[in-house]
């Protein structure tokens, strides 16, 4: 027994490393030195042999346990696999790691990893307190990162299925609205008995569910691993570490000073002062790339046997047109005779090759005003050169999404006999912010006697540059519907509220569920990009895997724009 001053351990602290991306052994041993005060054995699992990664751990810790298993399971069934090879009884704790991908957007880093790993490995003193924490209250048995503990709500039918299945083998109950997204925590040995003495094998993580979910019950067991310790009658426990203090440290430092662009998150000033206020500053700046240049240009205008004109909005912060956005583009193209290609930003000049076949027209101006901003710059431009003129139908539309998972013609078909004078895909609502019901502006298709009328030009008309999104869906995309309502216009929706299960909410929050069950034709760029992380209800790998079924090509578009 070890008296550390904190807390006292008795037993050893088993700690499982799963080390599928060896680039970052590096980090991971600069954390793991951090474990102090007691005594621990260490397992690292790897799916591949990697002598420069072997002689680096023998190097750490002489007695470390390198174990090679199949690439099955994500880190969930080598953990279980772990759990198996040793005798629990002879450890009092486990501590859970592995290494992650890149997420974030528009620059992609370790957030995610360094969040859960260093809310216990940070510093010796953060471990000897998450110890601590175990040692002086014998109710906790389950503690990870605080702000990735999620709701416990989101899984489609099937995975629901799964996930009763799962709890009746445990023999579990269902104890907490929560569950820690990630697999990375510290918890007691003791809780992880029903698993270890469960029938789970590999053969549970090789299946694949209709929904096309590769080793699904990883994902389920992550939920379950969250309801062991209530099934113990022990309970789960929120962790954080400083970063108060570094706040606290700038301010007696220097001012910080943001150079915000409009939709590119990037430098960051840190200037030192005499004085020591913290003052942030949020401006407009816009940074073109090296050689782009505003460019207007018009191409072949087609008749109009399909009567639809679609302004399409788009953002090129590096000055190229994406694979996406021509993807799109081409999906657009099979449903209306002309498009407009409104960017704001710079382009350079090289790239309008790839859409001159695609588009009639393409203006690339940074006007400060978004997806509206680019909505009123095509307007005018349609209207002021006649392309209005015998079109039954305009799409507003923006890059915002992935798409067409499905052709566009089976929205268009479906909506076709729909009594309205405009429709979007989805609609939203936020009572606790006061939002009204709203459709969602990333697809809109406005009919002939809404856009020809004053109404609609007044709106079009008072559209000005934001320094922020937010100001854009709060001024624009939320009143527009309710606007356009108020002047006697009546809209639809392609997925109505009343048939999706999950209430009248963001339904772009359950990606796979509205391109599977309801073959909405987009989906939201955020859903792969890290964005909305502490929001999605469904996970993105499942989605993605189900648009690999369905639309291969897209899904390696989407795969190659996030390093997936």
């Amino acid at each position: 027994m070890i008296n550390w001053g904190w807390a006292v351990v008795n037993r050893k602290v088993l700690v499982h490393l799963h080390l599928f991306y060896h680039n970052q052994l590096d980090y991971m041993m600069s954390r793991l030195k951090n474990i102090c005060g007691c005594d621990w054995d260490l397992y690292v699992t790897v799916c591949e042999n990697n002598e420069a990664s072997e002689a680096k751990l023998k190097n750490f810790k002489p007695d470390v346990h390198i174990v090679k298993v199949d690439n099955l399971g994500y880190d969930v069934w080598p953990f279980i696999q772990v759990l198996r090879m040793v005798d629990i009884n002879d450890y009092k704790y486990v501590l859970k790691l592995h290494t992650k991908a890149k997420y974030g957007f528009p620059l992609k880093t370790y957030s995610w990893r360094n969040a859960l790993v260093d809310s216990i490995l940070i510093s010796k003193k953060q471990f000897r307190k998450v110890v601590s924490l175990f040692e002086e209250d014998s109710s906790v048995g389950f503690a990870g990162r605080s702000t990735y503990w999620m709701l416990f709500s989101g899984l489609v039918p099937e995975e629901q299925g799964m996930l009763n299945r799962m709890m009746k083998r445990l023999h579990l109950r269902y104890a907490e609205n929560y569950y820690l997204s990630g697999t990375m925590f510290f918890a007691r040995m003791s809780v992880f008995k029903p698993v270890v003495e469960s029938d789970i094998s590999a053969e549970d993580f090789s299946l694949f569910s209709k929904t096309a979910s590769k080793a699904t019950n990883a994902h389920v067991l992550e939920r379950v691993f969250s309801f062991l310790a209530p099934n113990s009658g022990l309970k789960n426990a929120k962790l954080t570490y400083f970063s108060g203090r570094i706040k606290e440290f700038l301010k007696r430092l220097c001012s910080i000073e943001f150079i915000w662009s409009e939709r590119q998150k990037g430098i960051v000033l840190f200037l030192f002062k005499k004085r020591f206020p913290l003052k942030i500053v949020k401006q407009k700046c816009y940074i073109p790339p090296v050689g782009a240049k505003e460019i207007s240009k018009s191409f072949a205008v087609a008749n109009v046997p399909r009567k639809r004109l679609v302004i399409f909005a788009g953002y090129c912060p590096d000055g190229k047109i994406k694979d996406s956005q021509l993807y799109y583009l081409n999906g657009l193209k099979n449903v209306a005779d002309n498009i407009i290609f409104v960017c704001d930003c710079q382009i350079l000049p090289q790239e309008i090759e790839k859409i001159k076949d695609i588009v009639s027209v393409c203006i690339f101006k940074h006007h400060g005003g978004y997806d509206f901003g680019s909505y009123k710059l095509g307007y005018k431009y349609a209207l002021d050169k006649g392309l209005l003129n015998n079109v039954d139908e305009f799409i507003l539309c923006n890059d915002s999404c992935y798409g067409p998972v499905f052709p566009f013609e089976k929205c268009f078909d479906s909506m076709k006999d729909k009594q309205c004078d405009f429709w979007g895909l989805v609609t939203n609502c936020n009572p606790k912010k006061r939002q009204p019901e709203h459709l969602q502006s990333f697809f809109i298709v406005i009919k002939s006697n809404v856009f020809n009328s004053d109404a609609f030009s007044r709106f079009m008309c008072r559209i000005k540059p934001q320094r922020k999104v937010k100001n854009v869906i709060k001024k624009y995309e939320i009143p527009f519907t309710n606007y356009l309502k108020k002047y006697g216009f009546s809209y639809a929706v392609f997925v109505p509220d009343g048939k999706f299960p999950y209430g009248n909410i963001n339904k772009t929050f359950y990606p796979l569920t509205l391109i599977r069950d309801f073959e909405v034709p987009l989906v939201k760029v955020k859903v792969f990009n890290n964005i909305f992380l502490d929001k999605l209800r469904e996970f993105s790998n499942d989605t993605l895997d189900y648009i690999e079924r369905v639309n291969p090509e897209l899904a390696e578009i989407i795969k190659k724009e996030n390093d997936m």
